[in-house]
Parts: structure tokens; C-alpha cells; sequence
């Protein structure tokens, strides 16, 4: 035993020594890391050359890229641990938060040119310039010597705006494996009619050359084809020309297996759809088609695309028609046909041709808007609106337990809702019935749904006549749109509490009665819309957070609250109603209001003087008994646009001020009580589009710059245009309170003004309808064809103007009148400076000193006129003498 152990003991000390060893090159090699080589001074150079070609860099990329440091440790420089070469260079400009401008890019980008140095960075495989300004050369052109960095497998050149033709030096790149040159926006500054230089990519991944001109590569399919490693291709805008020869042959379609990524969205393919090579493709899972409209019928070999998650057929022009059957198709997640197939298909058949019968139906999101067209367990969104989708909603809806929105809205359905449809909705949050007239929702007044609502709108579907009872339970509805829905019931009395939380909320166009609940003030609503309904009673307090409220077209009644209590308030509209007595002076502390229509109700006295109202744009209050002067406080509101004080008591004269509100458009002062004369300073109203002072009795002359209204004669005058569009939009489509005519291009000017009728006036070449009547206008009517037309379509423009004269009127104007033109008086037989007589006598006396003048100047001219006056005297005296003496001869004889 001993010598066997003292024969073992060299070769333990042996083996002990090889592990000391081992462990020793083991811990000298682990501390190479450690002292890691510094950059290659040239690669350092080569560096510092491409900042100095940056001249501008906002976002501070190249601040640690300093001369006699370590370029290693630069930030967005990336050198190998081995040979201290650099392998990445990151530079892309990613918006961080900033105000993009208009290229998607913030204020960091990199401003510059690309400089060749880095052709010393031979070892780089990584480069990334994205989304800075920068360009290869003076026009801008992409640097084509970018195709002698052999060693890239990534290359992102995305959003830079380069222009011209893209090099095929970049087909040098052979152990590329990603490249991006897309830009933004669809811009397609750079271009290629020859994509030959891909065959030299064999290593190629992704690539992206999407808003790239291509319209004249008509081969691009047969190009792509050649890249057997190739999994994305993005192809968006690209003008990719329209051909009906996309076939590829089997050889092209075997190089493809590997492809997961299509997107040709944005390019006018213009061909059958069943004529692409795509479909072909099955290890396709995410295809992008969106607005390339391919037309016709979708090919059954979209059903053996197993693999497919994603199919965006968007905005196609409604020209194609559903295959057979999708139903193959278990792992689609996302499939969009919005404003692609041909409507008119029945929603069960539509609903069948999809994905079912999966072991795992993975269909999560289904867009089918304006289209013309229960087994999905995972669909969260369900869009159909905007089709012409007809006949009955499914039952099998109610067992889609996973929907979260559903829209079915803009469509033709009807039939009825029952509580079978919602059955097993728990997860639905968003549902949209709305524009569907012949849509009945009728379910039982106990019925507690399953699921809570945030959003919910059932404008013009049937609900009524009662009112909801199933509402009360909805205690997490923020939105709900329950306008022109056929109900005619008074509000609950769990109204206030059920809706305690709601933000927006429309019962507008029912027939809703009774008073509003007293307690509204501590409701959360912001937007509250209850016009064209049966409300009888005071109004009481406002909820606190209002912003906007229309109560119009009720019968509400009662004085106008003293206190509103809503600081926010911007829009209040409340006409056509039975409110009574003063407006108080708390209506000035709503600041921020910006429309305030109180027409047609029974207000009286004098309006407040509000100090400040600077937000004011539309300020509506005609039809009430009003009185007093013109309200100054109007004089504050520097943004009105729109002022109607029409039909009330209102005295005084216009002010002058009225003339720097210079955003004014519409002003109807007509049928009150003013005097005075108009101010000069309203023809520099320069957005004035109506005009009505009717009714007053206002004197004086025309201002002669009333021809400068230029906005009353502009051709787009027509329903729904400028300016009384913006107050539809403000105020919604039932909130109008304005009695301006739109209707076609008819607009009733009721130009209210007691003088003389401008001749200036009849140089208005597209003025549409003019009223005059009504005032005490005098002198002749301005000759012109336009008003002439005018008034053979509308005779009673002059009616109520006793003063008037001339054609087309039968009274004639005559001499001996007195009348005002432009501010200049004439008399019956005033001076007329190029009459008759004052031209006769103007003669006589000028060809008198002519004469007189001659003589006195000319000797001989004198000399001889003399003698003529003295031979035709001595004429003239011998035959007078001579006839004399014969008459009297005559007489002696007799």
C-alpha cells in the first residue's frame, strides 16, 4: 500500500501543476477584455472628416466626437473587442417627444453631407443615418459610393431625402442582409427603373424601399424573386406600374418560401386581384394591399394562405367581391376590407364566409366600413359601418364574448334588437347603431345588461317611446347618443344619478316633456344637447363643467338664471324658448363663451355692460323686446363674427366702433329703432357677407365706399358655405337660429338705408338677391344689367320706397324734384354744367373777346374792318334813303 501511494504522488504534483496552468491562461486571457484596444487612428480621422461635414447638429449625436480621444467611446460608435475596429455606426435621428416638422423628423436631425471617409471604416457592418438631413452630393443625390463598404449587412438610410436615381453600386453589398431607403409621406424624390442590381443580394432580408419611383420597372416582381433569403418587402407608394402580367413563373415563386412581409399599399395596381403572384405565397403572414385597387373577384387561393395574421384589402374603390370561403384560415388576427368589396351582400352571408370551425379562432380585429356588404371567440373590434348592409343583425352577435367595439352603424338594417343579441357580450365596451331608421331596440325594462359601456350611440334607431330603463345600469358611460330616437317620456328620476359621470350626452329631436331635474349642477357632463324637445319649466342650475349646452326649441320658461355657475362655458344656446325678463349681468363672467343664441324668447330692458367678453363670436338675440341703446359691450368682442339684434327695441345710432370689428360677417340690425347715419367705417368691414339695417330710421347719405363690401359678391354663395357653415358647425345642424336664406344661391340682403341708392352698386356682377324695401330711399335706381335681372326675378325689391324713380320702375324721375346722389345736391334747375344754354352763352362770349381781342392786337386786320363796317354803313344808308323816298313816292302818287 505504501509504494502504490508513493508511486502516485509525481503524477498528482503533475496534474496539480496542469491545472495551475490551465487556471493561469485561463485568468490572462479573461483579462484581455479588460484593457480593450483603442480605435485605429486612420477609422478615428475617417470619423472626424464625416462630422466636419455636418454643419449643423441640433441634438448634440456627434458632441463626444473630440480629437485625441478614444473613438471607441464615442457615443453611437461601436468598435470589436477584438481588433478595436469600428463594425456599427448608429445615427438615426428617433423623435424623442419634440414638434415634428414636415418630414416626421425633430429638431436632433443631423444636418449636412455624407462624407466618403467613411470608406476607411472597411471592418463596419452596421450603419444607420435614418431620418437626418443629409445628402452624398450637391444635387442631393444618393451617395452611390456607399457600395464600397463591403463588409455592411445592415444599411438604414430611411428618410433622408435624397433625389435621382438609385445607385446599383449598392448591388456591391453582397453580405447585406437589411436595407431601408423608404422616405416618408409618399414624397418619391428618388427613383429606379432598373432593380437588376438585387440578384446580388442573395443574403438580403428586409427591404424597404417604399415612396421610391418605380413606375418605370415594370419587372420588379421577377427582381424581388430573385432574393431566396428574403422575408420583408415593403413596396409602399411606390407608383409600382399597373400590368396585368404578374405572374411568376414556379422557378420565381420557390425563391420566395422564405417571405412573411408584403406591403404594396398606396399603388395604383389597377388589375384583377386574382391576376397577382402573391397569393401564391403561402408562408406569407402579414400582407398590406390597402389602396392598390385590385378589382374583381379575391382568388380561392387566399383560403389555402394558412399561415396569414394580417390582411389589410383597405380603401380599394368597392370593386372587389369575398372569395368562397375564408374559413380556413385560423390564425388570421387583423383583416381589414373598409371601402373595398362591392355592396349589397346580406350580413349573415358575410358573416359565414369568415374564419370558423378552428380548434383556435384567433380573429381579433374585423374592419368592414362602407363596404356594401358567431363563431369568432377572440374578435375584439367589430367595424361595419358605412355599408349598405340590409336585412336582420345575427343573433350569433350575442356570442361573441371577447368584443370590445362594435359598430354596425350607416347602414340599412332593421328588424329588432333583443336581449339575444347582447347575450353574452360581458367585454363590450363601445356599440354604435346609429343611422339605421327601421333598427328597433326593444328589450325588457328589468333587463340588467352584461356588459358596461363607456361609449354608446342609438341616434335615429328605435327606442322609444319610453324611455331606456336599461340606461340606469350603465354606470361607466362617458358618451351616449340617444337623439331622434322616437322618445316620448319624461326624464327618470334615476336620470342624474345614473348619469352623474357622463361627459357627453345627446337627447336632441325627441319628444321628451316635463321639467329638467333640479339637481343637474353636480352631473359631470361637459357637452349637453337637449333642443327640439316638449321641456317645460324653469331652467335651473348648470352643471358645473358645461361647456357646450343647446336647450333650444323647447318650451322652457321662467326668468333666465341669475347664475349660470359654469365658468367654462363656451357655447349657450337657448332660443326659441319662453325665457322672460332681463339678461342679468352674471352672463359677463362667462369669459370663455363663445356663441350666445337667445333668439326668439320674451327678454326685455337693456342689455348688460359686460367689460370684457373677448371670446364672443356668434352673439344671437333677435326677436326679444330688447330696448335701449346699441350695446356697447359689443365693442370688447374684437373675434365677433356673426351679430343679430334683429326685431327688437333697440334706439340710439350706430357707433362708430362697429367698424374695427373687423372679423365681422354677418349683422342684422334690421326692425328696431335706430337713427342716425351709417358710419363711413363700415364699408372697411372686409368679411362683411349679410348685411340687413331694414326697419330703422337711419338718414343720411350712402357712404361711397359701400361698393367695398367684395364679400357679399362672391360666386361660392351657396347652402352650406362660407359664412354660415361656421355657424352650423358651432352651433350643430339643428342649433340656427339665423333667417338668412341659403337655400341654392339665393342670400336676402336686407340692406336697411334711407338715402339714395349708390350707382356703384350695380358693378356688384354676381350679387344674388337684394331687398331694398321697406325704407325711404329716394333718387333714380342706378342703371345695370345685374339689378335689372334682379328685379324682374324679385319685383318687390323697391316696394315701400316712395322716393325712388327711373327704370324698371313705371315712375318716371322728374325735373323739378329734389333729390341726393352720392352726397352732392341738385335742384329742379340747378347747375348743369354741360347743359345747352350754358354752352350757348359760353359761346357768344368767347367768340366776342376772340373778335375783340384780334382787332386790337392786328393793325391792318383793325384798318380793314374798319373800312368793311364803314362800306356796309354807307350800303345799308343808300338803301334805306332809296326806299324811303320810293315809299314815299308811292304815297304822294296815291
Amino acid at each position: 500500500m505504501r509504494a502504490t501511494a508513493t508511486s502516485t504522488r509525481p503524477a498528482a504534483t503533475k496534474f496539480l501543476l496542469t491545472v495551475v496552468v490551465v487556471l493561469s491562461l485561463a485568468l490572462a486571457t479573461y483579462a484581455v477584455p479588460l484593457s480593450r484596444p483603442t480605435c485605429v487612428p486612420e477609422e478615428r480621422d475617417a470619423l472626424l472628416s464625416f462630422k466636419e461635414g455636418v454643419t449643423s447638429d441640433p441634438g448634440g449625436l456627434l458632441t463626444s466626437w473630440r480629437r485625441g480621444s478614444d473613438c471607441c467611446r464615442w457615443r453611437h460608435v461601436r468598435c470589436s473587442n477584438q481588433t478595436g475596429r469600428v463594425v456599427a455606426l448608429s445615427l438615426r435621428n428617433a423623435p424623442g417627444g419634440a414638434e415634428l416638422d414636415d418630414r416626421g423628423n425633430d429638431e436632433g436631425a443631423l444636418v449636412g453631407r455624407i462624407s466618403p471617409s467613411l470608406l476607411s471604416l472597411s471592418r463596419l457592418r452596421h450603419l444607420d443615418l435614418s431620418r437626418n438631413y443629409l445628402e452624398g452630393s450637391p444635387d442631393a443625390a444618393l451617395p452611390a459610393f456607399l457600395g464600397g463598404l463591403r463588409s455592411l449587412r445592415y444599411l438604414n438610410l430611411s428618410g433622408i431625402y435624397f433625389s435621382g436615381e438609385v445607385p446599383p453600386q449598392l448591388g456591391n453589398l453582397s453580405r447585406l442582409r437589411s436595407l431601408d431607403l423608404s422616405s416618408d409621406f409618399g414624397t418619391q424624390l428618388l427613383r429606379s427603373s432598373d432593380l437588376s442590381w438585387l440578384a446580388r443580394l442573395p443574403l438580403l432580408r428586409h427591404l424597404s424601399l417604399s415612396s421610391i419611383d418605380m413606375s418605370r420597372a415594370p419587372d420588379w416582381p421577377r427582381a424581388v424573386s430573385m432574393l431566396p433569403s428574403l422575408k420583408t418587402l415593403y413596396l409602399s407608394s411606390c407608383s409600382l406600374p399597373s400590368t396585368n402580367h404578374w405572374k411568376l413563373p414556379a422557378a420565381g415563386l420557390r425563391n420566395l418560401t422564405n417571405l412573411e412581409e408584403l406591403d404594396l399599399s398606396m399603388n395604383h395596381l389597377n388589375h384583377p386581384a386574382a391576376y397577382s403572384w402573391f397569393w401564391n405565397v403561402t408562408s406569407l403572414t402579414h400582407i398590406n394591399l390597402m389602396g392598390t385597387f385590385l378589382s374583381g373577384q379575391l382568388p380561392n387561393a387566399l383560403d389555402a394562405m394558412v399561415s396569414l395574421e394580417i390582411l389589410d384589402f383597405s380603401y380599394n374603390g368597392n370593386m372587389a367581391t369575398m372569395p368562397r370561403s375564408l374559413r380556413n384560415l385560423c390564425n388570421l388576427r387583423y383583416l381589414d376590407l373598409e371601402s373595398s368589396l362591392v355592396g349589397g351582400q346580406d350580413i349573415v352571408k358575410l358573416m359565414e364566409s369568415l374564419p370558423q370551425g378552428c380548434p383556435s379562432n384567433r380573429l381579433q380585429q374585423l374592419y368592414l366600413a362602407n363596404n356594401g356588404i358567431g363563431h369568432f371567440a377572440r374578435l375584439s373590434t367589430l367595424d361595419l359601418r358605412g355599408n349598405y348592409l340590409t336585412g336582420h343583425v345575427p343573433p350569433q352577435l350575442g356570442m361573441l364574448s371577447n368584443l370590445t367595439y362594435l359598430d354596425i352603424s350607416l347602414n340599412d338594417l332593421h328588424g329588432v334588437l333583443t336581449e339575444e343579441h347582447f347575450a353574452k357580450m360581458a367585454s363590450l365596451e363601445t356599440l354604435d347603431l346609429s343611422q339605421n331608421p327601421l333598427l328597433k331596440i326593444h328589450v325588457d325594462s328589468e333587463w340588467k345588461t352584461p356588459f358596461k359601456l363607456r361609449d354608446a350611440n342609438f341616434s335615429l334607431c328605435i327606442m322609444g317611446p319610453l324611455f331606456p330603463a336599461w340606461l340606469q345600469w350603465q354606470v361607466n358611460l362617458t358618451y351616449l347618443d340617444i337623439s331622434s330616437s322616437g322618445i316620448t317620456d319624461k326624464l327618470p328620476d334615476w336620470f342624474t344619478i345614473a348619469f352623474s359621470t357622463m361627459d357627453f350626452l345627446d337627447m336632441s329631436n325627441n319628444s321628451i316633456y316635463g321639467e329638467l331635474p333640479e339637481n343637474m349642477e353636480d352631473m359631470s357632463l361637459t357637452q349637453f344637447f337637449l333642443d327640439s324637445n316638449r321641456l317645460t319649466g324653469p331652467i335651473p342650475s348648470l352643471p358645473r363643467n358645461i361647456i357646450y349646452l343647446d336647450i333650444s326649441m323647447n318650451s322652457l320658461s321662467g326668468p333666465f338664471p341669475s347664475n349660470l355657475g359654469a365658468p367654462g362655458l363656451e357655447m349657450l344656446l337657448m332660443f326659441s324658448n319662453g325665457i322672460v325678463g332681463h339678461l342679468p349681468e352674471s352672463i359677463c363672467h362667462s369669459q370663455k363663451l363663445i356663441v350666445l343664441d337667445l333668439a326668439n324668447n320674451l327678454l326685455v330692458g337693456e342689455l348688460p355692460s359686460c367689460s370684457r367678453m373677448e371670446s364672443l363670436r356668434y352673439l344671437l338675440l333677435s326677436n326679444n323686446s330688447f330696448s335701449g341703446p346699441f350695446p356697447p359691450f359689443v365693442q370688447s368682442c374684437k373675434n365677433l363674427g356673426f351679430l343679430d339684434l334683429a326685431w327688437n327695441n333697440l334706439s340710439g345710432t350706430l357707433p362708430t366702433w362697429i367698424g374695427n370689428l373687423v372679423q365681422l360677417q354677418f349683422v342684422r340690425l334690421s326692425y328696431n329703432m335706430f337713427s342716425g347715419k351709417i358710419p363711413v367705417i363700415i364699408t372697411k368691414l372686409k368679411f362683411l357677407h349679410h348685411l340687413n339695417l331694414a326697419g330703422n330710421n337711419i338718414s343720411g347719405s350712402i357712404p361711397l365706399g359701400m361698393s367695398n363690401l367684395t364679400a357679399m359678391t362672391r360666386m361660392a354663395v351657396r347652402i352650406g358655405s362660407f359664412p354660415y357653415q361656421a355657424y352650423a358647425n358651432a352651433a350643430g345642424e339643428g342649433g340656427n337660429s339665423l333667417s338668412a336664406v341659403t337655400k341654392g344661391q339665393e342670400l336676402k340682403y336686407g340692406v336697411g338705408i334711407l338715402d339714395m341708392i349708390p350707382s356703384s352698386l350695380s358693378k356688384i356682377t354676381y350679387l344674388s338677391f337684394l331687398n331694398l324695401s321697406e325704407n325711404n330711399l329716394t333718387g333714380r335706381i342706378p342703371p345695370g344689367s345685374q339689378l335689372d335681372t334682379l328685379y324682374q326675378e324679385h319685383p318687390s325689391i323697391y316696394d315701400g320706397n316712395s322716393g325712388l324713380c327711373g327704370p324698371p320702375l313705371q315712375k318716371n324721375c322728374s325735373r323739378n324734384g329734389t333729390s341726393t346722389q352720392d352726397g352732392q345736391n341738385r335742384t329742379g334747375h340747378g347747375f348743369e354744367p354741360m347743359s345747352f344754354r350754358f354752352g350757348l352763352v359760353l359761346g357768344l362770349i368767347m367768340g366776342l373777346w376772340l373778335a375783340l381781342f384780334t382787332l386790337l392786337l392786328m393793325k391792318a386786320w383793325r384798318i380793314a374792318y374798319f373800312r368793311l363796317f364803314d362800306k356796309l354803313y354807307d350800303q345799308i344808308y343808300v338803301f334805306a334813303v332809296v326806299k324811303w323816298k320810293r315809299l314815299a313816292r308811292a304815297g304822294t302818287t296815291d
